[in-house]
């Protein structure tokens, strides 16, 4: 299996429990600090960061698998 097969499959099965509640904590004393940035999340999913990084000012692209 590769990993794209591997990550569809968990997405499938619905064990996504990766995903966190909240900003990461290191992302929300970091980033604000920073002034305007292009940032890139590769296989974002779910992630509240992309959010906190705009409200931040940033301009923001995730993309996601699947």
């Amino acid at each position: 299996m590769n990993w794209n097969e591997f990550w569809l499959s968990k997405w499938v099965e619905g064990k996504i429990n990766f995903h966190q509640e909240n900003v990461e904590a290191f992302l929300a004393n970091y980033f604000p600090k920073l002034s305007p940035q292009k940032i890139f999340v590769p296989l974002c999913g779910k992630s509240k960061d992309l959010l906190h990084f705009a409200n931040a000012g940033h301009a923001v692209m995730g993309v996601e698998l699947s």
